[in-house]
């Protein structure tokens, strides 16, 4: 029996305390007499989880007494999460290839190719490079997320020569691609000034 919310706040991450708060002060004040959220968590070792939270408000020898039950739904919140990321990744192959089929010019082309990469991959800045027929060098032909004027030097003078540039020499040998976490302390990493203030890659 309580005048006060109910502390479920206690186990809530950061970002859903005050919502937690807010839905079982609805409870305690007699707005509602159940209630059905969800909210992420912490568990015992600090890991975030998604719990299902069940609520009543009754009354109970002349105060509010209030029932709650929570469920752990974890892993149908993750399948959810890998569903949607899948359906937004399917769309943008589907669009892609689309527009590789269509009568759009090139530079629409890889406009379209970079739109749709957004969509799939959360980035701050992307660029597209071509191998040029000599397979010594590479242009770039696109760019997104760069200063404009450096998006028009990128695209005016961007000529490199492979072997100058290590992580996008090994990545046209294998044919895999490269993540580097930390651009400072990868020793492949070549620093270009205009584009010197990326971390990760």
């Amino acid at each position: 029996i309580s005048n006060r919310p109910i502390r479920l706040s206690k186990i809530a991450a950061a970002a859903s305390k005050k919502y937690v708060e807010d839905q079982q002060l609805k409870l305690t004040l007699g707005s509602v007499n159940s209630l059905r959220y969800e909210f992420t968590a912490l568990d015992k070792d600090g890991q975030e989880i998604y719990v299902e939270v069940t609520s009543s408000a009754f009354s109970y020898r002349g105060g509010t007494a209030i029932q709650i039950t929570l469920r752990d739904v974890t892993d149908r919140k993750r399948a959810e999460k890998a569903e949607h990321e899948q359906r937004i990744l399917a769309e943008a192959l589907r669009d892609t290839a689309s527009a590789l089929n269509s009568t759009l010019n090139f530079d629409e082309l890889m406009e379209r190719i970079l739109s749709n990469l957004g969509k799939v991959v959360y980035h701050d800045s992307s660029n597209i490079m071509l191998i040029n027929d000599d397979n010594e060098t590479a242009q770039f032909v696109a760019a997104r997320g760069y200063k404009e004027e450096e998006s028009q030097n990128w695209l005016q003078s961007g000529i490199v020569r492979l072997t100058d540039v290590p992580n996008l020499y090994t990545m046209y040998l294998t044919g895999k691609p490269m993540a580097v976490p930390d651009t400072a302390s990868n020793p492949e990493w070549v620093v270009i000034p205009r584009s010197s203030w990326i971390r990760s890659y």
